[in-house]
């Protein structure tokens, strides 16, 4: 697929499942139970981050999405109402299950893990890029390069000066090492859901 292929747009509500779906493969959700709660952890994770933007950017390949980017202004940036009901209804329905109630304590310890991530860091950020996926089929492709440009773009029309993502061992880190960025924290956790250790990553900007 060459870039010539692709469109850059804004998201709009059809894309939700196609997303759901790039997320559910990426983040290889099928493996931490069922393929209902898989599809349930897709859905959320896409809620919180439709609830954690100002920017936004849609990678799209024959009029379905293959790629996601979104950032924040943390200090013009507000929770859409549409986007907090989506997302606590999406909370709502993986905790009716025993086994969605065992993983949403794990992903509560890794929301913990990214708070001490970033007070550690002493640093009082202007942005953030709190989402960034790219179908697998796109690799290599340079859709990611892309729409990692419409984001510094985006920080530019801002005037952000400094950024930071979160990112762990089951994400291509070694990206944003190549774009320049700097590894500013890191933690490791122990996560028997998974029988395996995980570390977590920030990485920014900083002047």
């Amino acid at each position: 697929m060459t870039q010539s292929n692709i469109k850059y747009r804004s998201i709009r509500s059809s894309d939700y499942r196609i997303l759901e779906d790039i997320i559910r493969k990426s983040w290889n959700y099928d493996r931490l139970g069922s393929p209902k709660l898989a599809k349930q952890l897709a859905k959320i994770y896409l809620a919180s981050c439709l609830v954690n933007q100002t920017f936004t950017s849609v990678a799209v390949s024959n009029g379905e999405p293959v790629g996601v980017i979104r950032g924040k202004n943390i200090v013009t940036h507000r929770k859409p109402l549409r986007y907090l009901i989506r997302q606590g209804v999406a909370v709502t329905q993986i905790a009716m299950s025993k086994e969605g109630r065992k993983i949403g304590k794990m992903f509560q310890k890794i929301d913990e893990v990214d708070e001490i991530l970033l007070k550690s860091t002493l640093t009082n950020f202007d942005g953030e890029l709190t989402f960034f996926v790219v179908d697998g089929n796109q690799r290599g492709s340079g859709v990611g390069k892309q729409l990692y440009q419409q984001f510094l773009d985006y920080m530019a029309s801002e005037n952000l000066k400094t950024f930071f993502l979160f990112t762990d061992t089951t994400c291509n880190f070694g990206f944003y090492e190549h774009q320049g960025l700097k590894r500013l924290a890191e933690k490791t956790l122990d996560l028997p859901q998974l029988q395996e250790n995980m570390h977590f990553y920030l990485y920014g900007k900083v002047q």
